[in-house]
Formats: structure tokens, sequence, C-alpha cells
């Protein structure tokens, strides 16, 4: 072993030790970190800087990634300083987002450092050719991906910020763990995400990768983990609201999430975001999908459950379902699936759920379909027609007859000798 091997290995070997003062002290924070440790380190990087230039690229990755996930920004940024610019420095802050060091985090997002970021297979290349790129991503889709986005999914690096070590991190050498708690890791990255840090691709594939976090997490009965569940949902919500803020002030700031995004957001083509958002969400719609999942979008973007039951025969089969999810629903600014949804509960005679309606029945929604700002009621008078009809011909007499009442009370044309009668008393 060189001399650089020996610089690189030493590195490896204290950046894989818990930092005292890293997230919540655990047992091995209090057996397995020594007093010396700065000092070694100081003495490493010291050691580092005369070999620095002789590093491979796999070498210099490596180091910055157990330095983000280490959590010390004095050691994270001196060894940027030897060893920048690196061949793939996303997985890196995924790292630190996991470990939630936000000055990390922070710090590499402010040198252009992109999570959906690309590898640079030019670095270094006069010390060796680099592995395939796949080595460094670890699979994860990029930017250039064409599958980004299509199938919510796919793991990608925003994926790994939200589960624990597995052993499997290091690119060479021994492996390291570093304390992980959920909860820090979520309120890191949100904090980030109020402050604009993440573009607009970034930002979607974070929700994207905390929604299906969630979603695997009570996936299957024994191994069912509703506080996982519990702290995504949560995370999941805020970041909604923020893309909601953004999109609010789209028309009237040109960069939707802020001054350092802008500038890294160079690409020419704009996808819709909401868009993007809308099918996120809807790809959580499944068959034995967990109820808790259903009543995320249900309560959070009703009209995706609305849309998704327009379009999804298993979903419109599973009337049971459909009305446990009724008390988490609001009306959709678009009457046809409020109509769709009036019917499908009329032909199948359920007429508590229709009484759940009702409240429906004395709103109006802001009309979607026109350019022409005006309300409309929740449901047309039509839908009632075509309701009563269906709960008729499936032989639900109880249902057919709330309906016509209920009917009559919305649609009824006044009569002017009524008027007149009521004047005169």
């Amino acid at each position: 072993m060189d001399v650089c091997d020996v610089s690189v290995s030493l590195l490896q070997e204290l950046l894989t030790e818990e930092r005292p003062s890293a997230g919540v002290p655990t047992v091995a924070a209090s057996t397995t970190v020594t007093s010396d440790v700065p000092t070694r380190l100081d003495k490493a990087l010291e050691d580092l800087e005369t070999v620095a230039d002789q590093l491979t690229a796999t070498q210099c990755v490596d180091l910055l990634e157990r330095a983000a996930a280490f959590g010390d920004l004095a050691v994270l940024q001196r060894i940027w300083k030897l060893l920048a610019p690196f061949a793939y420095p996303s997985w890196a802050l995924a790292l630190a987002l996991r470990c939630a060091h936000e000055d990390c985090a922070r710090w590499l997002l402010q040198q252009g450092v992109d999570l959906l970021g690309e590898v640079d297979a030019s670095v270094r290349k006069h010390i060796e050719m680099l592995p395939h790129e796949e080595v460094f991503t670890r699979f994860a889709l990029t930017h250039s991906s064409p599958t980004l986005f299509l199938n919510p999914m796919d793991p990608t690096l925003a994926t790994e910020i939200f589960v624990a070590f597995n052993g499997k991190e290091q690119l060479l050498g021994a492996l390291y763990v570093q304390p992980f708690d959920l909860r820090r890791t979520c309120d890191c990255v949100y904090r980030i995400a109020c402050d604009g840090l993440f573009d607009d691709d970034v930002f979607d594939d974070i929700f994207r990768a905390c929604l299906v976090r969630a979603w695997h997490s009570v996936r299957h009965k024994n191994e069912r983990d509703d506080r996982t569940a519990d702290i995504c949902f949560d995370l999941a919500q805020k970041l909604l609201h923020i893309r909601a803020e953004k999109l609010s002030v789209a028309a009237e700031k040109p960069s939707v999430f802020g001054d350092i995004a802008a500038e890294k957001s160079d690409r020419t083509e704009k996808p819709d975001h909401s868009a993007r958002i809308t099918h996120i969400m809807a790809s959580t719609i499944v068959p034995r999908a967990d109820e808790r999942v259903m009543q995320f979008v249900c309560e959070h973007a009703p009209q995706i459950f609305l849309q998704q039951l327009h379009e999804l025969a298993w979903l419109r089969d599973d009337v049971a379902l459909i009305q446990r999810m009724l008390k988490f629903l609001s009306p959709s600014s678009n009457v046809d699936e409020n109509n769709a949804l009036l019917q499908l509960l009329a032909r199948h005679g359920c007429v508590a759920a229709l009484h759940q309606l009702e409240p429906w029945m004395n709103t109006t929604m802001a009309d979607a379909s026109s350019t022409t700002p005006h309300t409309t009621p929740a449901f047309d008078e039509q839908a009632f027609v075509d309701a009563i009809q269906q709960a008729s011909e499936a032989g639900y007499a109880e249902a057919a007859t709330w309906l016509l009442r209920k009917k009559q009370e919305l649609f009824a044309v006044p009569d002017p000798d009524d008027f007149l009668n009521d004047f005169l008393l």
C-alpha cells in the first residue's frame, strides 16, 4: 500500500467514527469516540494534502461522502477544497440530509451540488478510467433518466434520504454507519425546503420519496410502521403547503424556488409541476394500498381521488372503501367528478353515504372548466336525474326517494304565486 492509499485509509477510518456532538447521543458515541479524534483528523488531513493530486476519482468521492455523513462542516469544507471537483457529489448531499447535518447540506447546495445530478466522467480521468456511473449513483435515477417521475416507486437519491444506513454506503474501504433519526431528517429537509434551496425537480422528487416511504411503511401488515408513516405524511403535507404557496406567486415571480434554485435551473423546458404532483399522488392509489395512503390523498388532494375514481374500475367497484373515504373528501372543482360520485352511490343504494354528501349540495365551487371566473353548484340537476334513475333501476327505492326530494329542494323553480302569497302574509 503506497502513501496515498495509507492516507486515504486513515481518513476513511477516522470519518467512520461518530462525532461526539453529532445527532442524538448513543451508546456507540460514548464508547467508540476518543478525545484525540479531532487531532488525528487534522493530522490525516494535513497528510492528505501532500497526496491530494494522486487520489482517484472514486477515492475522492468516498471521502466526501464519509465527511458528509460524519457531519463536521469544517472537515467537509477542507476535503472539498483539497479534492474538488468531484465526479459525483450528489450522494454526499443525500447523506448529509439523511443524517440531518443541516449545515453540511446547506453548504453543499450552495456549492451547486444537485441531488439529481449526473456523473462527471472527465474528473481525474488522467489517473484512472472511472467505473461505470452506476457505481456512483447506486442505480438511482438522475435528471437525464428517461423514466424519472414516470414510476414514482423507482429509486432516486431522494429515496435514500428517508432510510437508515444499511452497510452498503461505502464506495471503498470499510463500511460506515451513523445515527439515523427520521424525525430530525424530515425537520432538516423541511427547513431547507422552506428557504427555497431545492430546485423544482429536486423538490418534487423529495416529495415523491417522502410519500413513497410512507406508502411502503404501511404496505405490509406484518412489517407495519405507523410511526414512520406519521412522520413522512407530516413532511409530505408540509411540502404540499410550500408547493401551493410557491405556485400561487409563480405568475408574479419568474423563479418559484428562490435565488439559488433559479441559478441552477437553466433547463429551457419547464414541466408542469402541478401535473407531476398529481401523478405522484395518483400513483399511490393502487389495489390493496393501505387506507392511510388513501386518506392522505383524500384530505390533501380530494380532486385526485375523485379523478382516480373516474379512471379506475377496481376503485369504483370497492364501494365500501369509497364510503369510508367520504368523511375525508371535499367537493371537486370539476362538477363532473362530483356527479360521478353521486351516481355511483345511488346505483349501489348507499343511503347513509348519500346523506354524507348533503353538505356538498349546498356548496358552490369555482368552475375550473371555465375561463370566466364564476361559481357553480357542486352537483348539477342532470346528475340527480341520472342518479334517481340508476337507484330506481337497481331497486333502491329509499335512495331514489331521498334523491328526488333533494332534487326538488335544490332545483325547483319558484312559483310566482307562492312568492305573492308569502308577501301578502
